[in-house]
Parts: C-alpha cells; structure tokens; sequence
C-alpha cells in the first residue's frame, strides 16, 4: 500500500472513532459535483486569461473549487475586478495577488510555484503601508507606474495573477509532516492514538479534528470521484455517500 494511502486510511480510522463522516465534510468545502452555473476555478481563469491577455491561475488549494460563472466578459480593464468576484465565491482566507514575471524555463506557469513565490516575495518584502494608486510593485520594489512599464517592457515581464488560500496551504502543509508520521505506525500504535483522542480534553479534541477535517476535505475536494476510490483499493474500506465504511466483498485490487 502507498505510503499516503496508509496514512489516509489510518487517519480514515480515526475518523471513524470520533464519528466524524469525512463524507460530509468533503462535501461542505465546495464540492466537485457538477451543478448548473458554476465551473472550476481552473476554468474560469482560463477564460480570464484568454479574454484579457494577463496570466491568471490558481494553485491547487482552490483550482478545483466551483464558483459561478462571470458576470460578464472578461476584459483588460475588469480583470481585477473579476478576480475579486472570484475570490469571494471560494473559502474565507482566499486571496488573490498580482505579480510581474518572465516566462518560465519550462514554457507553464504552475500555481503552486507563483503560489509559494508570492509567499515569498511578501515576507521578504512586505510593506505596512497599502499601496498608493499611480504604483507598480516589481519585485519587491514600488515604482511610479510610468518607469515600471520601463522594466516590464525591458525584461519581458508578463502580467501574472495567481489565487490562493495561504490558510490552507499551510494546514496541509502541517498535515502532510502528520500523514508521514501517522503511516509509520503499527497498527497497535494506530489504536493508541485513537484512544488517546478518545481521551483527551473535549474542547481540544474537537479543535484538533476540525483542523483534521479541513486538511482532509481541502485533499479530497481536489480529487475526482474517482481518485478518491483508488485511494481505498487494497485497504479493506470504501468511501461511500454515508461516509467510510468496510468495502464489499471481493473489492479493492487484485
């Protein structure tokens, strides 16, 4: 069995211990199923980017995510605006940043790279003062709109938009160093820790599954239905519409 696999099904168990249907909580952060009127963040940046020239993408802690259509076409002059439109139909922590950039070596622009160099960018740069109308952040450097474009023009900086929640990044983030350590267990270690949530202190335990719920749904939203079964083939469960359960009889992988 893969390593996240285990690590997804130990931690599935846990789930389960507590009572909480992983199911539901998949479903409530924007679910992945169709409905009228609404597309993948993924999409509807496409369409952004076709009809305004800009690079505008998203990373995958919302690329997945359903949002509704665009209120009208998307044009150079509203691009911004669209992109707020956007920001506001998915989780709260969302944020949106624009960025001046050369086109990458390989030719793609990868959401999560803008993703984590925006981040970085914003530690290393970061400015208490909001940004006064008339400037252009290039690099960590506020210049007058006029002598930017010098810059942008001279070293063929495309105009990038990249969406983000930084909450959840860094919740998987956290979570992934868990799963690591949670795959490793045995089985009897499994069962302590299970126990041991059982015991702990009510309020705790119930902050720590919700911060454990929302790592997870964040994971599952970005998978297809699909996915998500071959994530259980071989472990002896199934994800199903009532939540985990143990899986049919002559299921999983050959």
């Amino acid at each position: 069995m893969k390593l996240f696999s285990k690590a997804f099904v130990a931690t599935a168990f846990l789930f389960a211990v507590m009572g909480v249907s992983l199911t539901k909580a998949v479903a409530q952060t924007n679910p992945a199923t169709p409905r009228a009127g609404m597309r993948p963040v993924a999409d509807v940046l496409a369409r952004i980017s076709q009809g305004t020239g800009v690079v505008a993408v998203a990373d995958s802690t919302v690329q997945r995510l359903r949002v509704p259509l665009l209120s009208g076409a998307p044009t150079a002059q509203n691009v911004e605006k669209q992109l707020i439109e956007v920001v506001k139909a998915l989780p709260e922590g969302t944020t949106w940043t624009k960025l001046y950039l050369p086109l990458p070596t390989s030719g793609r622009w990868n959401g999560d790279d803008l993703a984590a160099y925006a981040q970085a960018q914003s530690r290393l740069f970061a400015s208490a003062a909001p940004m006064p109308a008339g400037i252009v952040e290039i690099l960590g450097q506020r210049l007058p709109a006029e002598r930017a474009r010098e810059y942008i023009v001279g070293l063929n900086l495309r105009t990038v938009y990249v969406i983000s929640n930084p909450q959840a990044r860094l919740a998987a983030s956290r979570g992934s160093n868990s799963l690591v350590q949670l795959a490793q267990m045995t089985p009897e270690q499994v069962q302590q820790q299970a126990a041991q949530i059982v015991n702990m202190d009510p309020a705790l335990r119930n902050q720590m599954m919700r911060q454990m719920v929302s790592v997870f749904a964040q994971a599952m939203g970005q998978l297809s239905p699909e996915q998500r079964q071959q994530m259980f083939q071989g472990t002896g469960l199934a994800l199903t519409s009532s939540g985990i359960t143990a899986a049919p009889a002559g299921a999983g992988n050959p």
